[in-house]
């Protein structure tokens, strides 16, 4: 009985934060189920971007298959990585160049944690061959536009023989 209690007056306040929420803001009508679906639309987005960027990451990068390139990669593409020029031919090139065995089977990394926020996604990945021998921690941040991916900024830190504590790097 206290516990159905406590629940009533729980969804009471709800409802009237729901109906304060209600009112006009900034001289603008904004109902709750305005806000919810924009969440919601918001949420969609970005969940369609960490997609975008994921399979981009998994089929170009760590597999190899540069051909599909345009279907991840915007007409414009603007890099913040200073080793690599602006454009898609651009990107292409640095991969070709850097990229040993195109199409191979085994991927050459791994994606640990995927963030989401606005148009901007960051991977955090395991490199695992680049630099030799036990390769790097990356982090990449893309920025999603169209269903395009069109902007980059990336930071990497190769993975020492040994470390200060027991922590790991991922």
């Amino acid at each position: 009985m206290k516990k159905q209690l406590i629940t009533s007056l729980f969804a009471v306040i709800l409802a009237n934060t729901a109906i304060a929420a209600d009112k006009t803001v900034g001289g603008v009508e904004n109902s709750t189920v305005e806000k919810a679906a924009d969440i919601v639309a918001q949420q969609q987005l970005e969940a369609s971007n960490k997609k975008l960027v994921v399979d981009f990451y998994n089929e170009v990068l760590f597999r190899g298959d540069y051909n599909a390139m345009d279907k991840y990669i915007g007409e414009v593409y603007i890099q913040h990585n200073p080793q690599v020029a602006d454009g898609k031919k651009a990107l292409y090139d640095i991969l070709k160049q850097n990229v040993k065995n195109p199409g191979k089977e085994e991927p050459s990394g791994e994606i640990v944690r995927v963030i989401a926020e606005g148009d901007l996604v960051v991977l955090h990945i395991r490199n695992f061959k680049f630099p030799e021998p036990r390769g790097s921690a990356v982090v990449d941040i893309f920025r999603v536009k169209d269903g395009k991916i069109v902007e980059h900024w990336d930071v990497a830190q190769d993975i020492p023989e040994t470390m200060a504590h027991d922590n790991g790097m991922f």
